[in-house]
């Protein structure tokens, strides 16, 4: 019996109906999908010491439960033992309802730890954001509207105002440093 192909015979479709992909084979097998932007990944490894034990552990956000920890609050016994083809056949189909059942809503519980928006505030689509604010708020690069910027973000603390303003900073910056140096930008 061929362990890998047995795993994703078994849990390749299911998961992948909740958005995983397969990513690596054995002795460390994972299953890894994106949500908003932050990773998260169900991760079986085989034992050590037994060779037919299985270990379920998932991952987000730097954080790791055990498939035991979620179903029984256990934190000496990690891993699933098998004897054969039907008991591992069981015991990936329990790994399925473990996952169905538990980590799925664990997944959803793990909030994001960065509250930095997904994408490069510095890229083009940031632009137009920020000449908004700009605008609205009668910013120009000069030293002025630098101590303006600094009285609107003590009075507003919008996590977008302080992405617009750092774009603002870097754009006024760089005008600066091209402007001493003689460069048109």
């Amino acid at each position: 019996m061929n362990l890998t192909n047995f795993i994703k015979s078994k849990l390749l479709n299911k998961f992948s109906e909740w958005g995983f992909e397969y990513e690596k084979d054995g002795p460390l097998w994972l299953f890894i999908r994106e949500t908003k932007g932050i990773k998260e990944t169900i991760q079986i490894d085989k034992g050590k010491w037994e060779q037919k034990g299985l270990r379920l552990t998932y991952y987000k956000e730097r954080q790791s439960v055990s498939s035991t920890m979620l179903t029984a609050c256990s934190f000496t016994e990690e891993y699933y033992y098998y004897s054969d083809e039907e008991s591992l056949c069981n015991l990936l189909d329990k790994f399925i309802r473990i996952t169905e059942n538990y980590a799925l809503d664990w997944f959803e519980s793990i909030k994001p730890i960065s509250q930095f928006p997904q994408e490069n505030y510095y890229q083009e689509s940031w632009k137009s954001k920020t000449e908004n604010f700009m605008n609205e708020n009668r910013l120009i690069f000069s030293e002025n509207s630098i101590k303006k910027l600094d009285e609107i973000l003590g009075n507003n603390h919008n996590k977008d105002f302080f992405f617009y303003a750092s774009r603002f900073i870097g754009d006024y910056i760089v005008s600066e440093f091209f402007s001493r140096m003689g460069i048109r930008s």
